[in-house]
């Protein structure tokens, strides 16, 4: 086989992996973040169905997960450096008081989504009239177990 022969054919193979691999990260969907309203792209259509929200209701939910969405997202960037910078901590430096400062503040922000993510489940049941507080708790039910889902599949990832 002549050489010039040999790099033809080395660069069809090289071109048709890189075409697989293009395909294969298109078609597998959303990343390990999901999409950014929490893992359920018809949420801000599914959510007011299912409270039965009027039209003003509406506008003040997608108001609502604007706010919380962008607060969350906040916390996750600054989050996500901070676990970047403990992650790389030396192991000699594990019990540093720096490094568990770091530590204590990663573990703050948890628990500041975490609160955020209450006071907006709140948020979203001030908005309901005394007859749609029925739709609360399925609703709740139902956004838990995608929050719960949710972090299986980052965890399993």
């Amino acid at each position: 086989m002549k050489e010039s022969t040999f790099y033809k054919l080395l660069i069809a193979v090289l071109l048709l992996i890189n075409v697989a691999l293009v395909v294969f990260v298109l078609s597998r969907g959303p990343g390990p973040h999901g999409p950014p309203n929490g893992g359920n792209p018809n949420a801000e259509v599914l959510v007011p169905s299912q409270l039965q929200l009027d039209e003003e209701q509406v506008t003040a939910f997608k108001s609502l997960a604007k706010k919380h969405r962008e607060e969350i997202s906040t916390i996750g960037r600054r989050q996500s450096e901070l676990l970047n910078t403990y992650l790389k901590t030396s192991p000699d430096q594990l019990e540093s008081p720096e490094t568990l400062s770091l530590l204590s503040t990663i573990s703050s922000m948890e628990s500041d989504k975490l609160k955020s993510t209450k006071a907006h489940f709140e948020d979203v049941r001030m908005l309901l009239n005394a007859d749609q507080q029925t739709n609360f708790e399925p609703f709740m039910e139902n956004s838990i177990g995608r929050i719960l889902n949710q972090g299986q599949r980052k965890a399993s990832k």
